[in-house]
């Protein structure tokens, strides 16, 4: 007989600790979707804040970066643009060598000489290694403007001085030429 009650309270024992697990998963699960549903509302929440803040600070730099873009890009180029017109100008007069039955080339090398020195002013956006390769130039010319201002009306004159010298000072021109083309096509 107590081995049959022995059964009967087991079963009967495992049937409320049956009942109890289930009633606590089912509690637990209940819980858990709550609590679930909670972290993933609030998760949901913050991440919406978050991307609307960012969005909103994007849109705020980016409005700044074009603003910024607007007026420095355009000067920016008419500093590559002064430049190059300067060294252009210079280039030009000091070709004239070429031709000595011209004579030696006075007033267009003194505006070129201020047009070199205008256009540096106003390299301020410019790269620096830009802006240096430019005075080179500007210095070898001012050489060879000086050394044609000591040739001037001489048997070895101006045109042999630009056949000693014009071709390096070309290649120079050139080069730099190059130099200003690729920074302007790549901002």
């Amino acid at each position: 007989m107590f081995a049959r009650s022995n059964l009967h309270l087991q079963a009967q024992l495992n049937q409320a600790v049956n009942q109890s697990t289930e009633t606590f998963r089912a509690k637990l699960a209940k819980e858990t979707g709550i609590q679930l549903e909670q972290v993933r509302s609030e998760l949901t929440n913050s991440v919406n804040a978050s991307t609307e803040r960012l969005k909103a600070e994007l849109t705020k730099s980016g409005d700044e970066f074009r603003a910024r873009l607007g007026q420095i890009v355009p000067r920016e180029h008419a500093a590559y643009h002064s430049m190059w017109a300067a060294a252009s100008q210079y280039f030009r007069a000091l070709q004239k060598y070429e031709d000595e039955d011209q004579g030696y080339p006075e007033q267009e090398l003194q505006e070129a000489e201020k047009g070199c020195e205008k256009a540096l002013g106003e390299a301020l956006l410019a790269l620096e290694e830009d802006e240096e390769q430019f005075h080179d130039l500007w210095q070898d010319m001012n050489y060879l403007r000086e050394k044609g201002y000591e040739r001037r009306g001489t048997s070895d004159g101006l045109r042999s001085l630009w056949r000693e010298e014009g071709r390096r000072l070309g290649e120079k021109y050139k080069s730099l030429r190059a130099s200003f083309a690729s920074r302007i096509r790549a901002s």
